[in-house]
């Protein structure tokens, strides 16, 4: 044990005895205060337990998705099932509700299109089709690809991906035309909560991503829940996208920001200072 007269940041617990207080420290944490003018009388003092964590109210949880915590959205929540309030950017459980049954079906088609033959390649855009909730044409991912449920993904028209694209459709992807992504990107919408014992529950969330048209991803590139990245922006490889990014920028890093914006002056290079030929040039103009 030691003699501590003074602690740093908010009032000492025994100034609620008056200035003329002083206190003794003990190994378990406590403190026994007293006051001068009194001889052999302690008063003990140990600081308050750490409050109980309280369970989660719903209204907040509404509120966070933008909706007014009213009772007849609250009643028509309560009334979800686990599909619904994964669709609906709600706290959900995955295995519940037909939910493992669709990652199983998707599972089969992935595996038949990962180990199609080479000489097959004209299959693609068929089992693309089938696999994907909406596809515009002249699309092409090369395989392996890996996602959870598959009608959970839209692409629009002249999109490719190279090797091991994954995405976790937990939450809506929406890609639009003339995409190219890079290999090793990963988009995931998918999250967990922070605290161990919410995230013990077992619950997640999924919230959407957006890429618009004629976006270029660079390799080893990931994109996080939430995020949507404007028209005709190029994302440099091995970024980590956390936040919004505009259209019209070249944006890179982790996490990624933007470095500059594209101008027209970018037309007429191919590779940092490199010009286009005037035969390549001929045609871009």
């Amino acid at each position: 044990m030691y003699w501590h007269m003074s602690l740093r940041g908010s009032a000492p617990p025994w100034r609620r005895f008056g200035k003329n207080a002083g206190a003794l420290r003990l190994a378990g944490g406590g403190l026994f205060c007293y006051h001068k003018s009194q001889h052999v009388k302690w008063r003990k003092w140990a600081p308050p337990s750490e409050p109980a964590l309280r369970q989660p109210r719903l209204g907040p949880i509404i509120a966070a998705c933008g909706v007014k915590p009213g009772r007849r959205e609250k009643v028509r929540i309560a009334s979800m099932n686990q599909r619904e309030r994964m669709l609906a950017q709600l706290p959900y459980k995955a295995w519940l509700d037909g939910l493992e049954e669709d990652r199983l079906s998707c599972k089969k088609k992935i595996y038949e299109y990962n180990l199609l033959p080479p000489e097959n390649r004209e299959l693609i855009p068929a089992k693309l089709k089938a696999l994907l909730g909406r596809c515009g044409d002249n699309i092409m991912i090369e395989p392996p690809f890996h996602c959870d449920y598959g009608w959970n993904i839209e692409v629009g028209d002249w999109f490719f991906a190279n090797y091991n694209l994954t995405i976790l459709d937990v939450g809506k992807v929406t890609i639009g035309s003339c995409v190219q992504i890079a290999p090793n990107v990963s988009i995931y919408t998918a999250g967990h909560p922070v605290h161990p014992d919410s995230r013990n529950s077992g619950y997640e969330y999924g919230i959407p991503v957006t890429i618009g048209d004629n976006v270029w991803i660079g390799g080893d590139s990931v994109i996080l829940p939430g995020v949507s990245i404007g028209d005709n922006t190029v994302i440099g490889a091995g970024s980590v996208v956390t936040r919004d990014i505009p259209p019209n920028v070249i944006a890179a890093g982790n996490p990624c920001r933007v470095i500059r914006e594209i101008t027209e002056e970018d037309r007429f290079y191919y590779f940092k200072k490199r010009k286009f030929d005037p035969e390549a040039l001929a045609e871009l103009l």
